[in-house]
C-alpha cells in the first residue's frame, strides 16, 4: 500500500472511532438522565392522601443520582381482590394495601419496605336511638357481645318493651371477600370470641363461627359502597367498618339522626405498609426508599387526619377537625386500643372466607 494512502485511511478509522465514542456516551449520559419511574398500587382506604401526597412529590423532583424519580398510582384495588392478582409479568412496583397481613398471604414475590404510613382501627359505628336500645342506655358496652346477644333477640321490641314499635335488628358489614374492612370485622369477632389478640388458625373455627351465626342472619345484603348504605338509618342500624371511613361520611350519617362510635376491646389496626416487588433493581430500591422517607415525614404526617386516617406515629391533635367534630360522637383523638396480631396463612384466610359466603 502506497504511504499516500495509508493516512486518509487511518483518518477514516480515527474519525469512525471518535463518532462512535461519542455516541455511546451520549447513550451512557441518556441513559443516566432517564427518570426513576415507579408504579403503586394502593388499598382505596389511603387513596385519596396518597394522591396528595404523589403529587406534591413529583412536583419536589427527587432525585436519585440525579435522575428525577417518578411516582405513578397505577391501581387501586381492595387488599383482597390484589392477594392472587400479582404476577412476574403483572406487578406494581410498590404495593400500598391496607393490611400488613395482606402482604404475608399474597402470591406476589413482595418485601416489606415500611410497616406503616398511616393507620385506621375497624370500629363500630350505630344509630343513636339503636345504641341506646342495644346497650341499655349505655349500661352494657357497645361491643361483640352486646350486638351478638341483641342480634339473636332478632328485634329491637325483644330487646326492651319501650322499643316494641321498632323493626328487626339489621347489621351491616363489608363482604369479607371482596373488602378488607369486612374481613378485619370478622377477625376482631374471633379475637373477642376467644379473649386474645393473638390470632391463630384454630381460632377462626369452632365456637367463634357458632357464636357469630345472629350477627350473619342480621346483615343485609347491599349494591354499592358500605358507607352509602350504611347513611339510611332506616335500613341499617349498626355497623362496623373503617374509622376513616365513618369520619368522612359523618355528615351523611348524622343529617338523620346522631350515631354513637366504639372502639372494639380486640382491635384491628389497618396499618398500611409499604411493600416492594423482588425483583427491583438498586436504583428503583433507593428512589421507593425516598418516597417512603417523604410519606413518613411530618408535612405529609400532619395532613393526613383530614382524610380520616390516623399518623403512622402519634395521634390526631385538637386542630384535625375530622375526629375533635366527632369526638361527641364517640371518636378519641388517641384511644387505648388491644390490637389484634396475626399468625394466619393463606390457607387459613381463604377457609373463614369460605365459610363467610356459605353462611353470609
Amino acid at each position: 500500500m502506497r504511504r499516500g494512502t495509508i493516512f486518509p485511511i487511518l483518518f477514516i478509522i480515527i474519525s469512525a472511532a471518535i463518532v462512535g465514542s461519542g455516541l455511546i456516551l451520549n447513550n451512557q449520559e441518556t441513559k443516566t438522565n432517564e427518570p426513576i419511574q415507579l408504579s403503586v398500587a394502593v388499598s382505596p382506604l389511603a387513596e385519596h392522601w396518597l394522591q396528595q401526597a404523589t403529587r406534591a412529590f413529583n412536583n419536589s423532583e427527587v432525585k436519585i443520582d440525579g435522575r428525577v424519580v417518578t411516582i405513578d398510582l397505577t391501581t387501586t384495588i381492595d387488599d383482597t381482590q390484589a392477594w392472587d392478582l400479582w404476577t412476574t409479568t403483572n406487578h406494581p412496583d410498590l404495593w400500598i394495601p391496607a393490611a400488613r397481613f395482606s402482604i404475608e398471604v399474597s402470591s406476589g414475590e413482595f418485601s416489606v419496605l415500611s410497616e406503616s404510613v398511616a393507620k385506621t382501627p375497624i370500629i363500630w359505628m350505630g344509630y343513636q336511638s339503636r345504641v341506646d336500645a342495644l346497650t341499655a342506655n349505655g349500661q352494657k358496652r357497645f361491643d361483640w357481645q352486646t350486638v351478638i346477644d341483641s342480634a339473636a333477640l332478632e328485634s329491637w321490641g325483644a330487646i326492651a318493651p319501650e322499643y316494641s314499635q321498632l323493626d328487626f335488628i339489621n347489621i351491616a358489614l363489608a363482604p369479607a371477600d371482596k373488602d378488607i374492612t369486612g374481613l378485619a370485622a370478622l377477625i376482631s369477632a374471633a379475637a373477642d370470641t376467644n379473649s386474645t389478640n393473638n390470632i391463630t388458625a384454630s381460632q377462626l373455627r369452632g365456637t367463634f363461627r357458632d357464636r357469630l351465626i345472629p350477627v350473619l342472619n342480621a346483615l343485609q345484603p347491599y349494591i354499592g359502597s358500605l358507607e352509602s348504605y350504611v347513611a339510611r338509618p332506616n335500613t341499617v342500624h349498626l355497623a362496623i367498618g373503617a374509622e376513616s371511613v365513618w369520619l368522612t361520611n359523618l355528615t351523611s350519617f348524622i343529617r338523620n339522626e346522631p350515631v354513637q362510635f366504639s372502639y372494639p376491646a380486640y382491635t384491628v389496626l389497618l396499618d398500611f405498609p409499604v411493600a416492594i416487588w423482588d425483583d427491583t433493581d438498586q436504583a428503583q430500591l433507593a428512589a421507593a426508599q425516598a418516597f417512603v422517607d417523604w410519606l413518613l415525614e411530618p408535612e405529609q404526617q400532619t395532613i393526613i387526619p383530614s382524610y380520616g386516617l390516623r399518623p403512622a406515629v402519634g395521634a390526631p391533635t385538637l386542630s384535625d377537625s375530622l375526629f375533635t367534630n366527632a369526638q361527641i360522637y364517640g371518636i378519641e383523638l388517641n384511644p387505648t386500643l388491644n390490637v389484634v396480631q396475626l399468625q394466619l396463612s393463606s390457607g387459613d384466610i381463604q377457609g373463614l372466607l369460605a365459610w363467610f359466603n356459605r353462611r353470609g
